[in-house]
Formats: structure tokens, sequence, C-alpha cells
């Protein structure tokens, strides 16, 4: 067996859905990337992922499948423009596929279909939320330092979005000849 894949990017606005995964604003531009996948020839997942362009636009790293690190996986692309991925948060079901997902894919609509729903993270990401890095510092001018017990129960804040991806399979899809194609 042999897995392959094409894909697909364009630039577009989030939606309530995205905009509320990577935490940025409703509208604000996202890169939207398709993929299909196959295994002997036959479409066998699809995916797609979203990167808001605050973080990525104008980088070697704009375009997933393009440019010198094209191919190459959210978490490698990220470190080359000095993003480092701590978190990545997995959802895993299953529901109806879609009409337009059964057609490409090959099936009836309502048929049950796995869903895998990925969202990769950095503490350190442009524009992203830093207070856990100045909670280290000292305490603005002022401001009495925290006591050390009530620092050690402070809440970590979760971090920064960079990229959410949803992956969409037959529920009997061969998950060997996937994991190769996207390897």
């Amino acid at each position: 067996m042999s897995g392959t894949w094409e894909s697909h990017s364009d630039q577009e606005e989030a939606g309530p859905a995205i905009a509320e995964r990577l935490r940025i604003k409703e509208g604000e531009r996202v890169m939207r990337t398709r993929y299909l996948f196959r295994v002997d020839g036959e479409p066998s997942m699809l995916s797609t992922s979203w990167e808001p362009l605050a973080i990525t636009g104008r980088t070697p790293v704009m375009l997933p499948e393009e440019g010198p690190l094209g191919g190459r996986g959210v978490v490698e692309r990220m470190a080359a423009i000095d993003i480092v991925v701590d978190n990545v948060v997995e959802e895993v079901g299953a529901r109806p596929g879609m009409a337009e997902e059964m057609l490409v894919l090959g099936g009836v609509p309502g048929h049950t279909v796995l869903v895998i729903e990925r969202t990769y993270r950095a503490r350190r990401a442009p524009g992203g939320d830093r207070g856990r890095d100045r909670a280290r510092g000292p305490p603005p001018r002022g401001v009495p330092p925290p006591r050390a017990l009530r620092r050690s129960r402070a809440p970590l804040r979760m971090p920064r979005p960079l990229a959410h991806m949803a992956e969409t399979m037959p529920h009997c899809a061969n998950m060997n000849a996937l994991s190769e194609a996207r390897a």
C-alpha cells in the first residue's frame, strides 16, 4: 500500500468556530489548507488546517505545503520561526459524514466517519498570552510581590493556539497507510 496527498491553501476570514478555537477575533485572517489523502490512489481521509496569519503571515512557513519547509508539519514549521509548540490537544470522535465529505470519500451521506481535531499551542507566540512569563519576573512598580503560597496555586494560563486541524475519515480507513501518507 502506498499513501499520497494533495493540498490547496487559501486565505480566509475566521468564522466563529475557528476564531474560538484559535482564540482570535472572528473575521481575522487565517490560512486554510485543505488536504485529500489517498491510499493506493483511493480517497481515504480529508483534513483541513487553519493557522492565524497574524503568526505565520509574511514568514517562510505561511503556506504549509510550499517553501523551504513545505510538508514538514506544524511543530517543525513553527520552530523555524522561533515558536516552540509545547502543547497539543487532540479530540477524537465519530459523527455522520456530511454529503460533501462523502462525495469525495466515496460513501453515503450519514455513514459514520471518524473525526480527529487537533490544536497546537505555544506559550511564547507572537501576540500570545505572556502573563505566565510576567508572573515570573519582578512585579510592576508599586505592586507588592505575591505570597509564595498564592503564586504556587495560581492557575496556569493556556498556551496560545497556533494551528487547528480537523481530519475526517471513514470508520474503516486503513490507519497504517494513512500514517505513512502523513509522515
